[in-house]
């Protein structure tokens, strides 16, 4: 869109300049009595009348054409202006996306943490419970806080997944990142006659 504004831009730039046109005519004519001659003397190009010349003509006042070049001076503008902010967009999606990946790694290393110091905490508390130390409830305590920290580590992969295909859909590569390739009819069709 913005390559065809720009186009119009020039044409209508152009328009406000002076124009010079070059013309060229070449007349067969036939002068005679009777039509048949005449056709006949139209055939020799006996009577042949050649014209050039040069037209040069100024505007002055041109207000339709002033009034079109701003008119594409201000699509194009808008034009690029709206270009500008959905790469600013694209950017900040871009960044914005990259921070929540790096949020949720820095989460998955906390989260794996837990889950292993709450690992510890039980293997602790089940051989105090085998040597008679604790009760039953600090031990069923331990197990939840293990399934707790699990299932807190699950969902900060989980999480990253999501933020990993959010910064792949908002670079646009998201078909890459998935190993899809998007093919055009007739290179399917080729494929298939082979």
């Amino acid at each position: 869109m913005l390559l065809a504004l720009e186009v119009q831009h020039r044409y209508d730039e152009n328009q406000l300049l002076p124009r010079l046109d070059a013309t060229f005519s070449w007349i067969r004519n036939s002068v005679d009595v009777t039509s048949r001659h005449a056709w006949y003397d139209q055939g020799t190009g006996r009577f042949t009348d050649y014209s050039t010349g040069l037209l040069f003509e100024v505007p002055l006042g041109n207000r339709l054409a002033e009034a079109n070049y701003r008119r594409s001076r201000l699509a194009l503008d808008q034009a690029k202006r709206s270009l500008d902010q959905a790469m600013q967009q694209v950017i900040l999606e871009v960044n914005t996306a990259i921070r929540e990946v790096e949020t949720n790694v820095q989460e998955i290393a906390a989260t794996r943490e837990a889950r292993l110091a709450a690992k510890d905490t039980l293997d602790g508390e089940q051989a105090r419970y085998d040597a008679g130390d604790v009760t039953n409830e600090e031990l069923l305590r331990a197990q939840r806080d293990l399934e707790e920290a699990q299932r807190n580590e699950i969902q900060a992969i989980t999480r990253l997944n999501v933020s990993v295909m959010q910064l792949e859909r908002a670079k646009g590569s998201l078909l890459d990142y998935d190993n899809i390739r998007v093919v055009h009819p007739d290179d399917l069709r080729r494929r298939t006659e082979e």
